[in-house]
């Protein structure tokens, strides 16, 4: 049976009870919580109040719902300097409140050198080269509290293959304080869709014991482009990614992503319905 969550912030519940409210319906007790995107009210100005915080906590805890991730996606390689260095400030003080969520590990992507986004420079070594400072400072950090760091490759970040990934683990070489999440789509591109089955095959090689989750999308092939779909909905090889990540480590955590109401709905009713698992997933 696999443990399936979903992000909180793809809910239309932005205070707490109504979250919770939300979660029992859909029978969901696993999440993955971004503070600052599901309670925009309250943590939008980057800071985290320690008595909201708490309370937040307290209240899952109470209904039973964990939080295996809590996501702090921001832009640690800005090239403006001192942006970069708030962020990788407030990542930290996410680190630093990850104990309030037993078992979190604090999330983020790379982010771009670019303030606009996506650009071709985020494939140089130099944007290389800030991912493993920023990621470094970020572990280093980590395990003095002894906090967890995970980052999420993708195709547009400077993190864009499984090679890659790899030689920022190495670099950085504390594998107890840096995880991975994982998202085969994430890393998929019209050039190699077609090579799912290796690129599983290189992820697990290369990282795998460094996967701490899995999110799950999925993705069509129109008009000769990669287009992301909510899971279930296109070409992704569940049969050979589950079996895969399966043999790995049968515990290891899913979450949903790119997936609203009704959308979410129709998948949990599918999963619940395909006895908890993905083999073969489709809507």
């Amino acid at each position: 049976m696999k443990k399936l969550g979903i992000r909180a912030h793809d809910l239309e519940a932005h205070a707490i009870e109504p979250l919770i409210t939300t979660l029992k319906q859909l029978d969901v007790s696993t999440i993955q919580l971004a503070l600052s995107k599901s309670f925009p009210a309250l943590f939008n100005h980057g800071q985290l109040p320690a008595n909201e915080v708490q309370l937040i906590a307290d209240q899952l805890t109470t209904n039973h719902i964990t939080v295996p991730i809590l996501g702090c996606y921001l832009n640690i390689i800005d090239s403006n300097d001192q942006k970069r260095l708030t962020n990788l400030a407030l990542f930290k003080q996410y680190l630093a409140i990850a104990h309030l969520f037993p078992g979190s590990v604090v999330a983020t992507e790379t982010g771009s050198v670019s303030p606009a986004g996506y650009t071709v420079q985020n494939f140089t070594q130099s944007a290389f080269q800030k991912v493993i400072e920023s990621v470094t400072e970020l572990v280093d950090y980590a395990h003095q509290i002894n906090a967890t760091v995970a980052i999420e490759p993708g195709v547009n970040h400077p993190l864009y293959n499984n090679q890659l990934v790899k030689q920022l683990i190495d670099q950085v070489s504390d594998q107890d304080h840096l995880k991975i999440i994982f998202d085969p789509v994430n890393l998929l591109t019209i050039d190699n869709y077609l090579d799912q089955q290796i690129l599983i095959d290189q992820a697990i090689i290369n990282y795998g014991p460094s996967i701490i989750a899995c999110h799950l999308k999925d993705f069509q092939i129109i008009n000769h482009q990669l287009i992301v779909v909510p899971f279930g909905k296109g070409a992704l090889d569940t049969a050979y990614l589950f079996t895969k990540l399966d043999e790995m480590n049968p515990e290891l955590n899913y979450f949903l992503e790119t997936a609203k109401s009704p959308d979410i709905e129709q998948i949990l009713a599918a999963y619940h319905q395909n006895n908890c698992e993905f083999i073969n997933f489709r809507l």
